[in-house]
C-alpha cells in the first residue's frame, strides 16, 4: 500500500469521526432552551457553528479568588515590572511577548523587566525566570513585585484565571482579545489584538513613558471587587 494513500485514508477517517462528534453536539445543544456562557469569547465560538437558543454571558469567577489588594503592599521599582504566569508556549503568546520586548530593548527602551515561571527557551537581559514555577501561596509575593500582568494568548481561552488573580491583588493587566477574562478588565487594564507584536510593544512602551497612567490603572484595579 502506498504510504501517502494510507495517510490520506487515515486523515479522512478522523475527519469523518470528528464530523459525527460535531453533529452530535449540535443536536444536543439544539435541545437546550437557555445557555449561560462564562465569557463573550465562549459565546462567539459557539455562534460560529450553529444558531444559538436564548443565551446570556455570565462571568463566572473562582470562589477562592477574592479581593486581596489590601493585604499586599506593591513594592517600588524604577523599572516597569512585567509578570507573565503563562507557560512559555507559542499558543500562549510567548513568542509575541518576547518579540515585542526585544523590539523595545533594541530601540533603547530598557527600563523594564519580565518575570516568568517554569522553563523558558530563551535568555534575555531583561528576563528573570523562576524555573520551579509557583504555587497559590507564592502569589502575594509575586504580585507585590509586579506592575502589570500580561496574558498575550494566541489561542482562544474561555476565561483565564491569572487575569482575575492579578486584579484581585490590585494589579492592572494587558490581555489579548482572545482571552475570555477581557470581559472583566474594564478600566483596570488594556486589551490588545492577539498576535499583534507592534500593538503590544506600543502599549508597554506607553506604560514605561507614562508612570501616571500606570498609577491610574493600578488605582482602578484596586477598586475591582
Amino acid at each position: 500500500m502506498n504510504i501517502n494513500s494510507a495517510s490520506t485514508e487515515d486523515e479522512q477517517k478522523k475527519a469523518n469521526e470528528y464530523k459525527k462528534l460535531r453533529n452530535y453536539y449540535i443536536k444536543m445543544f439544539q435541545k437546550i432552551d437557555l445557555i449561560h456562557f462564562n465569557s463573550s469569547i465562549t459565546k462567539s465560538i459557539y455562534e460560529d457553528y450553529f444558531e444559538l437558543p436564548e443565551n446570556k454571558v455570565v462571568t463566572i469567577s473562582h470562589k477562592n479568588i477574592r479581593t486581596r489588594h489590601k493585604s499586599v503592599e506593591n513594592k517600588k521599582s524604577n523599572k516597569l515590572r512585567i509578570t507573565c504566569l503563562a507557560p512559555a508556549r507559542p499558543f500562549k503568546g510567548y513568542n509575541v511577548l518576547i518579540k515585542a520586548l526585544d523590539e523595545l530593548w533594541d530601540s533603547g527602551k530598557c527600563n523594564f523587566m519580565l518575570k516568568m515561571f517554569n522553563t523558558v527557551p530563551d535568555e534575555r537581559k531583561y528576563l528573570k525566570v523562576v524555573e520551579n514555577g509557583f504555587t497559590q501561596s507564592d502569589l502575594p509575593e509575586i504580585m507585590s513585585n509586579t506592575d502589570v500582568l500580561v496574558a498575550p494568548s494566541i489561542w482562544y481561552e474561555t476565561f483565564g484565571f491569572t487575569v482575575l488573580e492579578a486584579l484581585s491583588f490590585g494589579i492592572p493587566v494587558i490581555v489579548s482579545d482572545h482571552v475570555g477574562a477581557k470581559d472583566i478588565v474594564g478600566n483596570a487594564g488594556i486589551i490588545v489584538k492577539a498576535g499583534d507584536i507592534s500593538e503590544l510593544k506600543n502599549v508597554i512602551e506607553a506604560l514605561i513613558n507614562d508612570p501616571d497612567n500606570l498609577s491610574k490603572l493600578k488605582d482602578n484595579a484596586k477598586k475591582k471587587k
